[in-house]
């Protein structure tokens, strides 16, 4: 009867969902299976902490202190929602949630006590790395010194460090607020910071359209001697970037290297379209470029036969 088949129909979905559990590709699977079979087999990317991958994957925070919880969430990619006429149209999240941030500087350092592994597990975490690495830059440049790391010094605490009561300035402690008091005003404030003073250097902040709009003006023509541009970029790079670039210039493109989920075919294509690029621009490789090995693609501007 039809009550039999409803009922069987329903028992069979009832015991897929309540019995069989989650699908082995469902969030912790996936982020298990993305970093034990693509990021950890990259140079460098199992001192990336399995934990703190797993943690960024699923809040969108990186980097967290030892014995603390972090309360705030990260919402500088979320875009919300949009209104479109008369629906509303929800955007999400925009940003890089696969990769993370720890690639950049979280993989490898100058002190090698940072890179000491246990059981094949790296002792400090891809954030520790990152933090030593940018301190040592933001020293560096600011100082215009080597830097040289202080061992045992309270850089070295990591997480919460309990003090004894006699050791701590109460004078320096806030104020107790009764829970008479009229709570204070916890409203975030704008804070600006003084940047740092480099003779003979200056930074930047541009729109992507400039790179349209420069070849128009004679001021950039030959302009700049070194060109960075990203993975993404390459698409979107054409003839008219060669117009900026002076001769013998270098030009640097990120590879897809450290990238999480894309394939052999994927890599391939990418490497077709750097070359396709510099072919169409008499860019000259430096290195011959492997982008399963190589950081960067190098190349050098040449002069073309029309401008010789």
């Amino acid at each position: 009867s039809f009550l039999y088949i409803f009922y069987t129909i329903f028992i069979y979905f009832a015991s897929t969902y309540f019995f069989k559990g989650v699908r082995y590709d469902h969030r912790d699977g996936a982020f298990d299976w993305d970093y034990q079979m693509q990021l950890k087999s990259k140079p460098g990317g199992e001192r990336v902490n399995y934990q703190e991958y797993k943690h960024w994957r699923e809040t969108g925070v990186a980097f967290t202190w030892l014995e603390t919880e972090n309360t705030e969430p990260n919402l500088k990619f979320a875009t919300g929602v949009l209104a479109k006429g008369e629906k509303l149209v929800s955007q999400g999240y925009l940003g890089d949630i696969t990769n993370g941030p720890f690639l950049g500087f979280g993989i490898d350092c100058e002190d090698k006590d940072l890179l000491k592994t246990a059981n094949g597990i790296c002792v400090k975490r891809s954030a520790d790395i990152m933090e030593r690495n940018l301190l040592r830059l933001f020293y560096e440049l600011e100082q215009g010194k080597e830097y040289e790391h202080c061992a045992g010094g309270v850089d070295d605490e990591l997480g919460v460090v309990i003090r004894d009561i006699s050791k701590v300035d109460v004078n320096k402690v806030g104020d107790v607020v009764s829970p008479r008091e009229k709570p204070r005003d916890i409203t975030k404030k704008k804070e600006t910071y003084s940047a740092l003073y480099i003779p003979k250097a200056q930074v930047h902040f541009l729109p992507c359209t400039s790179l349209h709009q420069f070849p128009q003006s004679s001021k950039f023509k030959n302009f700049f001697n070194m060109v960075y541009m990203s993975s993404t970029a390459v698409k979107m790079i054409g003839t008219h970037l060669n117009q900026l670039i002076e001769d013998n210039a270098s030009v640097l493109i990120e590879s897809k290297k450290y990238i999480v989920g894309i394939g052999k075919d994927e890599k391939s294509k990418f490497v077709d379209s750097v070359n396709e690029l510099a072919k169409q621009n008499g860019w000259q490789p430096c290195k011959p470029f492997d982008v399963n090995t190589d950081s960067l693609a190098w190349f050098r501007k040449t002069k073309t036969t029309e401008e010789i």
